[in-house]
């Protein structure tokens, strides 16, 4: 079984054709699926003798096609021609580890060793957040809550002893993208909502009743709040978020998880033509964290009615004391 690195590995080692040149691609042994690159450096996915015809999916970064034949020049150094083909195209490069994920998936969680084209579809759907890409400029709210969680991935890899402690971080991250809490832990039971306010005391906007019920998690789940109290600043005593990302990228050791780190960003609609903000930690209201159980609340919501915005103020004696204890053992179990 090949692990997320070496499949990294396998696919990096795919070189770029040549204008004139059969794709490159790579077969896994006793299935009908291959990955290739394009001569833009994008991935693909490819299916031969597929035999159906499923309904496909509208992607603006990804082109489905279907072909009667494809000839391959393969990893081994043989070619050869593959019929009844369908493939998928992710247009930039970007998209390489959730082209990753979507192979892993295939190869593990799909049963046989023949694929069908909807097999394929269907596992690209498992990942579509993390292919959409940015969809509007992101409003001022937002960044504040980039910057916010971006500060607790920078403040939680203190505490991280290696690798992939460090890969805990960024995954508990991406989970969010499925979770209604910012940083779900799965394999510790933990869950992080990140409030981020520029205001001068613990005063957060509480933006639906899940973010304090989380319902999608399980009973026995330590369910927490990370607060922290910000104004705006310039550098060098603030922080950007440019400024956030490349102090993460630092402590990062392995390509394949900063190339994880840059997609979730994308996904959250996070880019380089996005205007900046630059943020500092207010000394008087340091990060804390509290139990969500502690939050005031208006739940449970009255009768009719469906969804409610509430603002909160954090008591400074409901905090937690230790919270680098909490995190630590969330990234370390």
């Amino acid at each position: 079984m090949l692990s997320e690195s070496e499949l990294n590995q396998l696919i990096q080692g795919i070189p770029l054709p040549t204008s004139d040149d059969a794709i490159r691609a790579h077969h896994f042994a006793q299935t009908n699926l291959f990955v290739y690159r394009d001569i833009n450096g994008g991935l693909g996915i490819l299916l031969s003798n597929v035999g159906d015809s499923p309904e496909i999916p509208e992607f603006r970064n990804i082109q489905f096609r279907v072909e009667d034949t494809v000839k391959i020049h393969r990893s081994d150094g043989t070619n050869s021609q593959l019929d009844d083909v369908f493939a998928a195209s992710f247009s930039e490069q970007r998209f390489d580890f959730p082209v990753i994920l979507i192979l892993e998936h295939m190869l593990y969680s799909v049963g046989g060793e023949h694929y069908s084209s909807e097999h394929l579809i269907n596992s690209i759907l498992l990942f579509k957040e993390l292919l959409a890409g940015p969809s509007k400029q992101l409003s001022m709210e937002e960044k504040i809550g980039i910057w916010g969680e971006l500060w607790f991935i920078r403040r939680t890899f203190r505490t991280a002893e290696n690798e992939n402690q460090r890969e805990r971080v960024i995954q508990a991250w991406e989970n969010s993208l499925r979770s209604v809490s910012d940083f779900n832990f799965s394999d510790s039971s933990v869950v992080v909502e990140v409030k981020t306010t520029v205001r001068d005391s613990r005063v957060h906007m509480i933006s639906s009743a899940e973010q304090l019920s989380d319902s999608e998690s399980p009973a026995g789940v330590e369910q927490y709040v990370a607060s922290m109290a910000c104004r705006l600043d310039e550098t060098p005593a603030g922080w950007t978020i440019r400024r956030l990302i490349d102090s993460i990228i630092t402590q990062i050791e392995t390509e394949r998880i900063r190339l994880f780190l840059t997609t979730i960003l994308e996904t959250r609609g996070w880019n380089d033509n996005c205007t900046d903000i630059c943020l500092v930690i207010r000394p008087g209201v340091p990060f804390a964290l509290f139990k969500k159980e502690n939050i005031p609340t208006v739940l449970p919501l009255a009768e009719g009615v469906i969804q409610a915005q509430w603002q909160v103020i954090l008591d400074e004696q409901n905090k937690e004391a230790d919270p680098d204890l909490i995190i630590s053992g969330a990234i370390k179990f």
